[in-house]
């Protein structure tokens, strides 16, 4: 099982790059892929380590649609624990995180049935950094726009 981050709503913003000129264009996704760029080395640097599969299996890929891009946790090479580390699990999963970040939904997709528990701690390396790094993207893509002549 693999976990990822995306931003969410960017295809409005991708909508209308086609007003911009092509300079512009690749400024924004110069941006997009920088924002994916530093929110994968940020999640390496903050993975708790016990074999280091998990932090060797982030990676930074481009969107199916060839425009946005991706950061992915696990779901390769055997790692398919990455939801649990991150989100937690039993009575340790906290709900107000996902709440605040909008990820009741998608982390319900990894909530098991069994009802054995054992609690392990949330130990979120991704979506903070994510946010983090997303709020330094839409700056820039806000200075680009600001400099640019429609």
């Amino acid at each position: 099982m693999s976990i990822k981050v995306k931003v969410s709503g960017i295809n409005i913003l991708l909508q209308g790059l086609d007003k911009y000129e092509d300079k512009i264009q690749k400024q924004f996704q110069e941006e997009l892929k920088g924002w994916s760029d530093r929110t994968a080395a940020d999640a390496i640097r903050d993975t708790p380590v016990d074999t280091g599969a998990l932090k060797s299996s982030i990676r930074s890929v481009l969107g199916a649609n060839g425009l946005t891009w991706i950061v992915k946790v696990g779901g390769i090479n055997g790692v398919h624990y990455a939801p649990y580390v991150v989100f937690g699990t039993g009575s340790f999963v906290s709900n107000a995180f996902l709440q605040e970040y909008g990820l009741v939904q998608y982390a319900s997709q990894f909530k098991g049935a069994s009802q054995d528990r054992v609690n392990l701690p949330m130990r979120d390396f991704l979506y903070r950094n994510a946010r983090l790094e997303f709020e330094k993207t839409l700056k820039e893509i806000k200075n680009i726009i600001a400099k640019s002549r429609i």
